[in-house]
């Protein structure tokens, strides 16, 4: 099985760590050189954001300071995964076991080091970086040969071409219930489950989707599976 994530817009690096070089790295500097070559002014208007985080995000873009994926994203999911306490074995087998979704590299195995970027599909950047990355994902995705569990947003779901792809893929739904309204997606607590949902995987190794139901932590409990979305709910006051 393979688990799929997001990436997050905010980014950190860590002290040094062993890397592997990208699958993609080719395309993915010529992203990087487009976005480089832009001015402070021309970042404000990309992004849309203050003076002040345009020179924070002109910094962090022009530092090539390399990291490891799995340690340089910091959103919600990757608090939740807390990949700096993993294991080796348990690294080694994320390594084999795991892909985060980028608009700049495409598709990242946790140890792929990289540069910081902020660049997401809803930028409107010159590239059309989903149409760009849509064929290459999915025929990568593709050859892994194995099942896919897709822990990520639709927004970078929607880098797989489902009918392309010959082994099935799995969405995983998060869901909260509070006293006597229906379940729904809670944004901020689907991103943590998701998080601790792959440190789950990964940390028992899981390969079938008996071992996947069985996930329960922070007072999720699988409710059902249906058109091939396993769904966890959890009850809160």
């Amino acid at each position: 099985m393979i688990v799929v994530l997001s990436p997050t817009k905010k980014q950190r690096h860590r002290t040094q760590h062993a890397y592997t070089q990208p699958l993609f790295l080719f395309q993915a500097q010529k992203i990087l050189e487009l976005l480089q070559s832009k001015s402070h002014q021309e970042l404000k208007a990309l992004f849309k954001i203050s003076d002040k985080l345009t020179a924070s995000t002109y910094d962090l873009i022009h530092d090539n300071h390399i990291t490891p994926a799995l340690y340089l994203y910091e959103g919600e999911a990757f608090k939740a995964l807390n990949p700096q306490t993993f294991t080796q074995e348990t690294l080694d087998y994320a390594n084999d076991h795991c892909r985060i979704f980028s608009s700049v590299y495409g598709l990242l195995r946790p140890m792929d080091g990289i540069q910081s970027y902020r660049l997401d599909f809803l930028t409107p950047f010159e590239l059309n970086l989903k149409e760009l990355w849509s064929g290459i994902v999915t025929e990568s995705l593709n050859s892994l040969n194995a099942p896919i569990i897709n822990c990520a947003s639709k927004e970078f779901s929607q880098l797989m071409n489902r009918k392309q792809i010959s082994n099935p893929i799995y969405d995983i739904e998060f869901l909260t219930k509070k006293a006597d309204q229906p379940p729904k997606i809670l944004s901020t607590h689907s991103k943590h489950a998701r998080g601790l949902f792959t440190r789950y995987i990964l940390e028992n190794q899981i390969t079938t989707l008996e071992g996947i139901i069985q996930f329960n932590l922070d007072g999720y409990q699988y409710t059902q599976t249906h058109m091939n979305t396993i769904q966890f709910v959890k009850e809160v006051q």
